[in-house]
């Protein structure tokens, strides 16, 4: 979904809280979406962007909502990895 592209953008740039409404936004889109998988996908980003601005909590809860279990764990998985890049800066 490009919103949570736009979302990890916006947080990369340092304007954290344009990406958390941008964030907001596309889960909003993400809970009319019918497609289970296309669904987790999705969340899956919106956790990636929410982890680039610093919301780890947000972006865990996020996570937790996924019901494909592979996506789930992709989505701690990006958390985790944008987690450490954030601890080497």
């Amino acid at each position: 979904m490009a919103l949570t592209g736009v979302a990890v953008s916006l947080a990369k740039a340092g304007r954290i809280d344009r990406a958390l409404r941008v964030a907001q936004d596309a889960y909003q889109v993400a809970q009319r979406i019918e497609d289970a998988k296309v669904r987790s996908i999705v969340l899956v980003g919106i956790a990636g962007a929410l982890a680039e601005a610093g919301q780890f909590d947000r972006a865990i809860e996020v996570a937790e909502k996924i019901d494909d279990v592979i996506e789930r764990l992709k989505a701690f998985a990006t958390v985790s990895a944008v987690a450490r890049e954030k601890q080497k800066r």
